[in-house]
């Protein structure tokens, strides 16, 4: 009979366990699963004082809000504002169009373009495109591509301006 008590306590025990558990679950499903996504308000940099900046090792220049943090890399310069991020990199490249270069690099990292759209940007072939949520300008000059990005939805306006300001200096 003492063996059929202790079943029952330790059957009882998880049973509780199990409901407080599924309670707490519970709870937090409707405190936090109905949050939903709601797009960052633009953020009004893009319209604040600019400077200029000149990459000498990447031989570009272009207009940055003076409101960003500029780090140089090897082959990358970082804009950072708070939090975000905006990225820009230089590769070299054997193809002779950017279309060429992109459909390339996508075949070799198996991404397709969301959106894409070709530009020229201060006589340079370019293309914007969003790949997997980040928008990315590629801009072709003299074998190399430079890529400007970000994910962050309330950067994308001032990625706009940033690229479009961008100049090669060879």
């Amino acid at each position: 009979m003492k063996k059929n008590t202790k079943i029952k306590t330790k059957h009882g025990i998880i049973i509780v366990i199990a409901f407080v558990l599924l309670f707490g679950i519970g709870i937090y499903l409707v405190v936090n699963g109905n949050k939903t996504y709601v797009p960052q308000e633009n953020t009004g940099i893009s319209n604040t004082e600019q400077t200029t900046y000149k990459s000498k090792d990447l031989k570009f220049t272009l207009n940055v809000p003076s409101k960003f943090q500029i780090e140089e890399r090897f082959t990358t310069v970082l804009l950072q504002y708070t939090d975000e991020l905006i990225q820009i990199t230089r590769s070299g490249t054997n193809d002779s169009t950017l279309d060429a270069h992109l459909d390339n690099l996508s075949k070799l990292n198996n991404f397709n373009f969301l959106t894409k759209e070709e530009l020229t940007i201060n006589n340079y072939s370019a293309v914007k495109g969003t790949i997997e949520g980040e928008v990315h300008y590629f801009i072709y000059v003299d074998n190399w591509v430079y890529s400007i990005s970000t994910s962050s939805p309330s950067l994308f306006s001032t990625l706009d301006q940033i690229a479009q300001s961008f100049k090669y200096n060879p």
